[in-house]
């Protein structure tokens, strides 16, 4: 493979995401891998548009986008506003969700690096106090868990995914943390705040693989 295949997959992979919530259907071209270069194939409804061309500047660790490939010329416009918005991420995504049924609330994390699922972490929160806030909890303490877990592996950067707002917004103090779980939750994240998160919020139950992956964890922890 080429010197820089990582690099490339990461930003094509990032930047598919968000074609892909902008309803098209975007395939990164294994074959098409260069030195400093890879394509990916774009349908809108089905139909072809062509490819983007994906380039990296290792000098600078900087990417740029070429459309000249795209043969329907009415889409260059979007497709690059939506690259505009791209901020290539660190190769570990960590995807979180809580869960609950019966009277139990569950939480997960799938873990990923450049893409592929290297871990799965799931359980079943026992502190009774925590029922008045549901799956809230769960999905909170499935962020801590992500973040524990990158202590543990040295890992100082990541992507976090996440589908209820206040994961972030309790994080950063964009909400007050009114109850003492949030205030444990806003707490711990500033005592780790050495671990730089890249913040990604998700559409619960829309269809994204380890967002959907991550809420089958959390409710089986449930049944256990």
């Amino acid at each position: 493979m080429p010197q820089y295949d990582k690099e490339l997959t990461i930003a094509a992979r990032t930047y598919i995401k968000r074609l892909e919530k902008a309803s098209f259907t975007a395939i990164l071209d294994s074959d098409t891998f260069r030195e400093y270069s890879v394509k990916i194939n774009i349908l809108k409804a089905n139909n072809p548009l062509g490819n983007l061309v994906i380039y990296y500047k290792p000098s600078k660790k900087s990417f740029s986008l070429r459309s000249h490939e795209i043969n329907v010329k009415t889409y260059e416009n979007e497709l690059h506003a939506i690259w505009e918005n791209h901020d290539v991420k660190t190769s570990i995504e960590i995807y979180i969700d809580g869960s609950f049924m019966s009277e139990k609330i569950g939480w997960a994390s799938v873990i990923l690096k450049d893409g592929e699922v290297i871990e799965e972490l799931s359980g079943e929160l026992l502190n009774k106090n925590l029922l008045p806030m549901r799956q809230v909890s769960g999905e909170l303490h499935a962020a801590m868990e992500a973040v524990l877990w990158c202590r543990k592996n040295n890992i100082k950067e990541f992507s976090l995914f996440f589908d209820y707002t206040g994961i972030r917004d309790w994080a950063e103090k964009n909400w007050r943390a009114k109850n003492e779980y949030t205030q444990a939750y806003r707490d711990f994240m500033e005592k780790f705040k050495d671990i730089k998160i890249h913040w990604e919020k998700v559409a619960a139950h829309s269809g994204n693989r380890w967002n959907e992956r991550a809420d089958e964890l959390a409710k089986a922890a449930t049944k256990r």
